[in-house]
């Protein structure tokens, strides 16, 4: 069950009415655990999408952003290990979803893109420059 809120001083508030039902579900008195994780920055993964769109249009390798962000996932090493039914080992490119990971995870994510994206796709100084923007 997922509940989404935002502290105030030393108490937790929930931040929609979809969460006080769910909130109302347990009954008072109850013990609770949680894990905490921060919420995905949204504006954090538009400026993520901003830079593969930016790199996107100044490479001629691949043709759109689903190839181009295949091969960023790949090189930042967030992918499963796959074997098909022929025993061959293949690399599947795992999800950068907002369902998928935290903000922590997705912060360390973007800074292997920008890394990448300085290394793999950058050919002039002009380039670099912009791509450090991002950063």
């Amino acid at each position: 069950m997922l509940i989404e809120a935002v502290k105030q001083g030393n108490i937790l508030m929930v931040v929609d009415d979809d969460q006080i039902e769910i909130m109302n579900k347990i009954k008072n008195g109850s013990e609770i655990q949680f894990e905490w994780k921060p919420k995905r920055n949204y504006q954090f993964h538009k400026k993520a999408m901003a830079l593969l769109k930016m790199v996107l249009d100044n490479q001629n390798t691949y043709s759109n952003m689903d190839d181009l962000l295949v091969e960023y996932k790949l090189k930042a090493g967030h992918f499963m290990e796959h074997i098909t039914t022929k025993g061959k080992m293949i690399y599947v490119p795992r999800s950068i979803s907002f369902a998928e990971m935290d903000e922590l995870e997705f912060g360390a994510i973007f800074s292997k893109f920008i890394d990448i994206s300085l290394k793999h796709f950058c050919d002039s100084e002009e380039m670099g420059n912009q791509i450090m923007q991002f950063a």
